[in-house]
């Protein structure tokens, strides 16, 4: 493994303070944009984004055009993540795309920003190495996918791909979807078509009724327990963050049952 690629597999996957889709944005920015001159076809979905992308990969390249493909994850190479017409691209174009976006992500947490995340480590320097290639298009897999995908921020997709999605994902997935795009979906059928609806109306009935809940009980109903048990209020103070980590976990798991049940036909 390079220094680099070792210095990137150091970069934690997740943050305490998370960028926001306007952090992420001002970082594209700063490095110019790149993503409004590119042609860039958004995929997203539960299964089959890796094969969805190859397929196009592959059908552009016999069409004639150059390719860009940004996927994940890789087997042994960071540079399988970064493809120009189905290869690898090369080692210098991988150094200097990690070289500025180093130098930017130092820039930014100087200047307070959160550093950038492992994968939007990586996206960043995706749009630095298509800027410098320039393939026709550029072929975007999403991280986890959602409204705050980092890949999220890209602006005007010639196309956006919605592979199948799992119904107890669906609502954060199709975050993608943007108005004025064109969007091909997986053919789910008129009764499974109903069921994502349905999902959507059930996920956000659910996150009401708990955030309520969660809210009344675990932030106001502890501190008045505690201060009923004891006039310690040291150890009032300690009961009741024990009872609202004790309520958090509880109503978790009941979120996540219930919504699992919900989409059971």
């Amino acid at each position: 493994m390079s220094e680099i690629e070792a210095y990137i597999e150091r970069i934690p996957m997740w943050a305490s303070k998370k960028n926001s889709l306007e952090d992420i944005r001002g970082y594209l920015r700063r490095m110019g944009d790149q993503d409004q001159r590119m042609k860039i076809i958004h995929v997203a979905g539960t299964n089959g984004k890796g094969s969805v992308c190859m397929f196009l990969t592959s059908m552009l390249l016999e069409a004639g055009y150059t390719v860009g493909t940004f996927v994940s994850p890789h087997l042994v190479s960071l540079r399988e993540r970064f493809l120009l017409n189905g290869e690898m691209i090369e080692e210098a174009w991988f150094r200097q795309a990690f070289l500025q976006v180093k130098h930017l992500s130092d820039e930014r947490t100087a200047e307070g920003f959160a550093p950038p995340t492992y994968f939007e480590f990586l996206f960043y320097m995706a749009m630095a190495v298509y800027e410098t290639c320039r393939p026709d298009f550029v072929i975007l897999e999403t991280g986890l996918g959602g409204r705050l995908d980092a890949t999220n921020v890209i602006r005007r997709p010639v196309l956006t791909v919605l592979t199948s999605i799992n119904q107890l994902i669906s609502l954060p997935l199709t975050g993608i979807c943007q108005g004025g795009q064109p969007l091909i979906s997986y053919n789910y059928g008129a009764k499974k078509l109903q069921r994502v609806k349905e999902a959507f109306f059930c996920q956000f009935f659910l996150c009401v009724s708990y955030t309520t809940v969660f809210w009344l009980l675990v932030m106001a109903a502890p501190g008045l327990f505690a201060g009923i048990f004891t006039s310690d209020t040291a150890l009032a103070d300690y009961a009741t963050w024990a009872m609202r980590i004790f309520l958090c976990c509880t109503f978790s798991v009941g979120f996540q049952v219930s919504c699992q049940q919900s989409f059971i036909a």
